[in-house]
């Protein structure tokens, strides 16, 4: 049944989520922008419960390969953070999948060991949070966020680990729809939700940073071309020649997948713009 709902919202991609893409994301939260910082800061805050001022005094943006092994592959998380008692990697999921949890929880031990390397003792480790928006409802009990840590299965009680997950249903204001927002973050991150300007233009009153972060997000889906490295328009040309049949459409991103691949591009990237299995790119790859 998950894999069923999973290939569905694959299909519907563009339709549900059309700014929902970790490179569209990425691109927007590091543009240096007040705007991207506010709402930036504003997520962090409002999740991991800091006061923006603190979030403003201290926080800097990491580099996103975050592993001190270069032996470990795999290990470019999206956006990540830190101050002298916190580390954040903040992840942009459209989609469930299957190693997708393992994948996360491999960014979260990353954080942990580095703070390891340069402390002797395990006392004054700094706290990791890893935030995750999701374009799907990851426990399926239609929550906004759910916030998850490592604890005794049957008494609840937590091991102080230090380690905490943040998943930002994204489903779950899909279904609440504008009208019903009353609270500052799920009105910010509707504009992940909705793909009506005018709806979006609504929401966020003029010299808002939320509506300057509007235009800034409109300029770059007006962009998108560009980074989906092909010809949009002779693509959907190709797709109305093909009269829907899925095998010109297939070819096409495996086309894609071919050229990003050459590129260096990242295997998630690949299946985010695709809309392939990592299996099938995994294929391609070998």
């Amino acid at each position: 049944m998950k894999n069923e709902v999973i290939d569905e919202k694959k299909e519907n991609k563009k339709e549900k989520f059309y700014m929902l893409s970790d490179r569209i994301v990425k691109k927007l939260f590091t543009i240096g922008s007040k705007a991207s910082e506010d709402f930036l800061y504003l997520i962090i805050s409002k999740t991991i419960k800091v006061p923006i001022e603190d979030l403003k005094r201290d926080f800097k943006m990491m580099h996103p390969q975050i592993a001190l092994n270069n032996k470990n592959i795999n290990s470019e998380a999206d956006l990540v953070f830190e101050n002298d008692k916190i580390y954040i990697s903040l992840e942009i999921n459209y989609s469930d999948y299957k190693s997708l949890s393992k994948k996360n929880f491999s960014y979260v031990c990353c954080l942990y060991l580095r703070d390891l390397v340069s402390k002797s003792d395990y006392k004054n480790l700094k706290e990791v949070y890893s935030i995750n928006i999701d374009g799907f409802d990851y426990f399926g009990q239609n929550k906004f966020i759910y916030e998850s840590e490592m604890i005794e299965k049957d008494l609840l009680i937590s091991r102080n680990l230090g380690v905490h997950y943040i998943d930002i249903n994204l489903e779950y204001l899909k279904k609440l729809g504008y009208n019903n927002i009353t609270d500052e973050l799920e009105k910010s991150l509707y504009i992940f939700v909705c793909n009506n300007k005018n709806i979006l233009y609504e929401l966020y009153e003029e010299g808002s940073f939320m509506r300057e972060f509007l235009k800034e997000a409109e300029k770059l889906s007006n962009d998108l071309d560009e980074l989906l490295y092909y010809d949009k328009k002779k693509l959907d040309q190709e797709m109305v020649y093909n009269n829907g049949k899925e095998d010109g459409a297939n070819e096409k991103s495996l086309e894609i997948a071919r050229k990003m691949l050459s590129r260096g591009d990242s295997l998630d990237d690949i299946v985010d713009i695709t809309g392939l299995t990592k299996e099938e790119v995994e294929n391609l790859k070998r």
